[in-house]
């Protein structure tokens, strides 16, 4: 065997090996198939704290704040992979938050950010706390990712999904039930302007 053909040997099942461990990866970790849009419920279970929204914007708000006046419990809308979990200080809104990014595909991405409106670390410690959603695990539908502390008036989630991680509005991705169940929540706060623009 020539040398040049050893080589393309020794690449083409380097490549095989390496797409079928990220195949099965993806299998086993990712709630999506390949191809497979993402179908999810609403992350509050319970709208009787909710009292203002702000819409989806694709030149200047790149997801849907649910806005508490109480803290929350705050579930998991669909199947996930939790990547990152992740407590920062927020210079432009001046407050801290704690973020979970997850995967539930290659393709499609989910974020919450916990924005408790904590103006000092320690608070923002206690709201990191009661997130129990940790990295590099896999999360069910409806299963609890923690509770949204209300540290202000500012208190909310920012709910964000991405796909080829370009924020798209989630409206048409969450079940009928799901969007039903939101302006009905929406009717009830006054809310007028349509959720996405």
């Amino acid at each position: 065997m020539k040398k040049s053909t050893r080589i393309t040997s020794v690449v083409l099942v380097s490549c095989i090996v390496v797409g079928a461990t990220l195949g099965i990866f993806a299998f086993a970790v990712f709630p999506l198939s390949p191809g497979q849009q993402p179908l999810m419920r609403l992350p509050l279970e319970n709208f009787n704290m909710f009292v203002r929204f702000n819409s989806f914007n694709s030149t200047s708000h790149n997801g849907l704040d649910f806005n508490v006046n109480a803290s929350t419990p705050i579930i998991a809308p669909c199947g996930m992979f939790v990547t990152e979990v992740r407590c920062w200080y927020n210079a432009k809104g001046g407050h801290w938050q704690t973020n979970i990014r997850a995967q539930m595909s290659f393709t499609w991405m989910l974020e919450i950010a916990f924005e408790s409106w904590a103006t000092d670390e320690p608070a923002a410690r206690i709201q990191q706390q009661v997130i129990v959603a940790k990295p590099w695990t896999r999360i069910a539908e409806g299963e609890l990712l923690g509770t949204l502390l209300c540290e202000g008036d500012g208190a909310h989630i920012h709910f964000m999904i991405k796909e080829y991680e370009i924020a798209i509005c989630p409206l048409s991705y969450f079940t009928s039930s799901a969007q039903a169940s939101l302006t009905s929540a929406l009717a009830v706060i006054g809310h007028a302007i349509p959720v996405c623009s």
